[in-house]
């Protein structure tokens, strides 16, 4: 069922923007040994965050823009954002400028993939080092 999910799923991306999307973020950040190499098995790469500000949970803008202010994002952070927040729209635009007055800019998930995907390796090992 998760294959057939991931693959049509994946084809209606595609044909409506024309970019084959090869990322998956689990429901609720919860994914199985098993499931993660059939996601694997799919080329699919697993997508997590690091920054919940439970926008789904939110009940006001202000409410909104305010945990921002109380949790300023670091350098790296992975947001989660859902479309369907209701507080979203209206809070976003002032979030997204206090971002951007941090200093920090914004990449797409598929950016920050590929960029770790070209880099060289963090550790390397003894033999690499001599």
């Amino acid at each position: 069922m998760l294959a057939d999910e991931v693959v049509r799923t994946r084809a209606y991306l595609q044909s409506v923007s024309g970019v084959d999307s090869k990322l998956f973020r689990p429901p609720h950040g919860k994914v199985t040994m098993s499931k993660l190499r059939r996601l694997w098995a799919l080329q699919q790469t697993v997508v997590l965050w690091s920054v919940d500000p439970g926008d789904v949970f939110q009940t006001s803008p202000g409410a909104f823009i305010s945990w921002f202010e109380q949790h300023p994002p670091r350098p790296g952070d992975i947001i989660l954002l859902h479309d369907k927040a209701p507080v979203l729209a209206a809070a976003l635009p002032a979030v997204l400028d206090l971002i951007r007055q941090r200093g920090l800019s914004f990449a797409t998930v598929g950016d920050i993939v590929g960029r770790l995907a070209n880099a060289s390796p963090i550790v390397s090992t003894a033999e690499e080092t001599q």
